[in-house]
């Protein structure tokens, strides 16, 4: 009949909680290292036309995208202020918004594949005929970084009132995350026509 009745000092338990911060999102995966290029040895009794020799390593793959950081908690609305005979209890304040997850670094992309030398014998009247390309072992891309996190609204300034439902102030965002690094890129394989190392084209 009388109303509240404060039997101790009043504590911070009015208040509305602060809202939880965002997790962090996970790395990227890394991206494989690209396939060998085996040591090969080719031998030729006779050649008639052209031959094309292409030696090539294999590529790096892609490393994987950052994960998105998760958006920050909203904060807890407080409690209205309570009448007693002792006294005016409150209001409690309003819970701050937690802040955004930090976005996950991207994946390192993966290193091109190693070569190994390539040896060729042939009659040395067709060597002309011989035609010969090595291609570099291009790295992988690195991958995209996650996007960081919102921030949580702050709680409402009245019970009852859904924090989504007035302009409440937002926590800090989350930090995007970095991207991967590139992959090494590995070069093509040395050709060796008849013992003599050939310059043939190179390609990437």
């Amino acid at each position: 009949m009388i109303g509240y009745v404060l039997s101790e000092p009043p504590d911070l338990r009015m208040d509305g909680a602060d809202g939880s911060p965002g997790a962090a999102g996970e790395a990227g995966s890394p991206g494989r290292t690209g396939g060998a290029t085996k040591i090969a040895e080719v031998t030729i009794g006779r050649l008639s036309g052209t031959l094309l020799l292409l030696a090539a390593g294999g590529a790096g793959g892609s490393g994987g995208a950052g994960g998105d950081g998760g958006d920050g908690g909203d904060g807890g609305t407080g409690t209205p202020a309570l009448r007693t005979p002792t006294g005016v209890l409150g209001p409690g304040r309003q819970g701050a918004g937690g802040h955004g997850g930090d976005g996950g670094a991207g994946g390192k992309g993966g290193n091109g594949g190693i070569s190994s030398n390539v040896f060729i014998s042939l009659p040395p009247a067709s060597a002309g005929q011989l035609r010969v390309i090595t291609v570099s072992g291009e790295g992988g891309r690195g991958g995209v970084g996650g996007q960081g996190g919102r921030g949580g609204r702050s709680g409402a300034p009245v019970t009852g009132v859904r924090p989504e439902d007035v302009e409440s102030p937002r926590a800090a965002p989350g930090c995007a995350g970095p991207d991967g690094r590139n992959g090494l890129r590995r070069p093509g394989p040395a050709v060796f026509v008849n013992g003599r190392r050939v310059e043939g084209e190179t390609r990437s």
